[in-house]
């Protein structure tokens, strides 16, 4: 009788561990998959209306949280005039999940896709970008980089002037970061670009 009562309890104690387990496995993927994406989009949003008075126009934001893998779709931050002032079509950042442990940021791969700017020479001579000069940003992190690649970039157009149009363009640009970094930030280990640079 007693040896029944001790199998009994332990298939209960292991139910209730592995349930507690896939419950656990459960709100973490609902958390990834759905909670970061809004946290995502509501820091995107408020941090440029916050610092610089813009609007950001922000697609579709997907995170998964088994690989650490971000996309964020069709970003666009409006300058006054509602027009797009800075944008990109797409971007993926790939974080390694241990360097959260080592709290210095490490990344397998970063990707941006078509980024495209708009500049505009106002009556006076300054430039829309320069609205953008932070006033005072926070420290930064650390940052590790093991083999970050960015896509190849397609040019844009980056003047309102249409006589300006042919001199300014976004080259198209290739970027990978080797594991050269330090307590600043990390460095580019190499860059190619063809076409025109504003």
């Amino acid at each position: 009788m007693g040896g029944a009562v001790k199998f009994l309890l332990r298939i209960f104690t292991r139910w209730i561990f592995w349930a507690a387990l896939a419950g656990l496995l459960l709100a973490y993927a609902a958390g990834g998959f759905l909670l970061v994406p809004r946290l995502v989009r509501s820091q995107l949003v408020t941090t440029i209306d916050e610092n610089f008075y813009r609007e950001a126009h922000v697609g579709e934001v997907r995170f998964n949280p088994f690989s650490f893998v971000l996309e964020i779709d069709d970003y666009a931050l409006l300058d006054t005039d509602g027009r797009a002032m800075l944008q990109f079509r797409g971007l993926l950042v790939n974080l390694e999940l241990i360097s959260i442990l080592r709290r210095a940021y490490s990344f397998d791969a970063v990707a941006l896709d078509a980024p495209g700017t708009r500049l505009v020479i106002r009556p006076d001579g300054s430039l829309n970008l320069a609205d953008l000069a932070a006033k005072k940003g926070p420290a930064e992190p650390s940052c590790r980089a093991r083999a970050v690649h960015a896509s190849t970039l397609s040019p844009r157009p980056c003047a309102s002037d249409p006589a300006l149009r042919s001199k300014c363009q976004l080259p198209s640009v290739r970027i990978s970061i080797g594991p050269s970094c330090s307590a600043n930030g990390c460095r580019s280990s190499s860059w190619a670009s063809n076409g025109g640079s504003c």
